[in-house]
């Protein structure tokens, strides 16, 4: 039996490949981009949403670090890379934890609080879960960041190149 032809019409037209996060490298690192387009990418709640995670200077989410002085602390190519890979190198203290309960039930999230009964995690949402330790059956620790992977596909290249503009002047 013969293998059938390729199809054609609109539905073959759409391009379904994903975006090639070293093109965004690539551009980040040759395009000095607009950090001012880049902080109301950071900014905006429709968009990447970088702002319900990340504070700077104390305004913003608190799930992820506060992002103010980022730009002294960590050159461009490392700033681009760890936007498009942030499960690369994750800090201890941003370990995410991964919990399953007696009933079945999976939480993820941050460690931000635990007794002798109670873990408190905090998810990429920013929710807090508290789960009585008693009712947990497994916990594991996870290589992966809380910080979603995929931000090239949630972007434009330019848009990418301005938002590392932006970190890059985080410096105070």
């Amino acid at each position: 039996m013969e293998a059938p032809e390729g199809g054609s019409g609109p539905l073959f037209e759409k391009d379904l490949s994903e975006p090639d996060p070293a093109a965004f490298l690539d551009l980040a690192l040759k395009n000095p981009g607009d950090p001012e387009r880049g902080r109301k990418l950071f900014e905006d709640l429709k968009g990447a949403a970088c702002v319900k995670c990340h504070a700077v200077k104390g305004a913003g989410g608190g799930v992820g670090p506060d992002l103010a002085g980022v730009g002294l602390k960590y050159d461009r190519a490392y700033l681009a890379e760890s936007l498009l890979f942030p499960s690369r190198i994750v800090r201890p203290d941003y370990q995410q934890v991964v919990v399953v309960t007696k009933a079945g039930d999976v939480k993820a999230g941050l460690v931000r609080g635990e007794t002798a009964e109670e873990l408190t995690l905090v998810d990429a949402e920013g929710a807090k879960h508290a789960i009585q330790k008693d009712e947990i059956a497994q916990r594991e620790a996870s290589e992966l960041s809380v910080m979603p992977d995929g931000l090239s596909g949630e972007m434009s290249p330019q848009d990418f190149a301005d938002m590392v503009a932006y970190l890059e002047r985080l410096k105070n």
